[in-house]
């Protein structure tokens, strides 16, 4: 969606949750649709959108570092971000970014690495994991260039990392900085418990992300 929308030179500027809903379509339960299009700005090929410096558009916690900085140049590279930081939301169960203040989140986004979304779920892929992190790319060019060839390497994830892309940077988890859910602690023990019950000499299970 984000590839047609580009396509015909217009910026999302707001990708979020809130505007991605799935719906019943042609037989498909979960066909997705791309909504709210209200920041969206339009951009020649030749040249990328001119915004008014000092305004921000979006929500804070999806917006790329140049959107917070209000920079006078956003091109389509501002929704591969906003993309990586819903990938990573899918795979972790958190939001990369966030913090007590719209003004520490910005902060957060335009100077802090992102966490390593293997150390906060291990079972990522270490290709899907790179995927996100170039996604999430600090400066623009170091992202996908568009959103095809950021869906050419979703598609195949092994073979995008089999082409030696630069190792897209991450910062380290602090202690206790991955939460914990309650859920996932109370099925570990329920699985530990019947494991030594049901099989002697069980290795048991890998603790939960």
């Amino acid at each position: 969606a984000l590839a047609a929308a580009h396509a015909h030179g217009v910026i999302h500027r707001d990708l979020k949750p809130d505007n991605v809903m799935l719906t019943h379509r042609l037989g498909d339960p979960d066909f997705v649709k791309l909504l709210d299009f209200g920041l969206a700005k339009m951009f020649a090929s030749a040249s990328a959108v001119k915004t008014a410096a000092g305004v921000l558009l979006g929500t804070p916690q999806y917006m790329s570092p140049e959107a917070c900085e209000s920079r006078s140049t956003i091109d389509a590279r501002t929704d591969v971000y906003a993309l990586g930081i819903l990938l990573f939301q899918m795979c972790t169960g958190r939001l990369p970014f966030d913090g007590e203040s719209m003004g520490e989140v910005l902060v957060k986004q335009v100077t802090q690495l992102p966490p390593a979304p293997r150390a906060i779920n291990p079972n990522i892929a270490p290709s899907v994991e790179q995927i996100i992190l170039r996604c999430l790319a600090k400066t623009p060019d170091h992202r996908f260039p568009t959103m095809n060839q950021l869906r050419e390497a979703l598609l195949d994830p092994e073979a995008y990392l089999m082409k030696s892309p630069p190792i897209a940077a991450a910062r380290s988890i602090a202690p206790g900085e991955a939460p914990v859910n309650a859920r996932d602690v109370v099925a570990y023990a329920a699985a530990q418990q019947k494991t030594r019950i049901g099989t002697a000499g069980g290795n048991g299970l890998p603790l939960p992300a």
